[in-house]
């Protein structure tokens, strides 16, 4: 469990949304979550993709997280090896909601794509 506080003080994160394949009839299994974020934080988003997908020996982890209303978009790709992927972006600079968006891109043809997405809101 990732855990974030200031002055000891846990901040309020509140995440919803839901876990789609690239196709609609695909469910998927892989998650992100991310830890409260306050202005001035770097978001950490933790994805974890399951067990290497059939064929796919290795991939990437793409991470796109924008404010809902605008003027903040950090991007971040990461490689994949097995085993979860922790991205950092760059510091939000205003409260409000937030959406974040993973996608495991495998090397391999034959795997499809595995994308969830998030929202989350950015505390003062």
């Amino acid at each position: 469990m990732i855990r974030h506080g200031v002055g000891g003080v846990a901040l309020a994160l509140a995440v919803c949304g839901g876990t789609a394949g690239a196709d609609a009839g695909v469910p998927s299994t892989m998650t992100a979550t991310v830890r409260p974020v306050a202005v001035g934080d770097r978001p950490h988003v933790k994805v974890h993709v399951p067990a290497p997908p059939e064929g796919a020996a290795s991939g990437e982890v793409r991470l796109v997280v924008q404010r809902m209303s605008g003027s903040y978009t950090a991007r971040q790709t990461k490689s994949w090896n097995g085993e979860d992927v922790v991205l950092v972006t760059r510091r939000v600079g205003q409260a409000g909601k937030y959406v974040l968006q993973a996608r495991f891109v495998s090397g391999s043809p034959d795997v499809r794509d595995q994308v969830t997405s998030r929202t989350f809101r950015v505390s003062r």
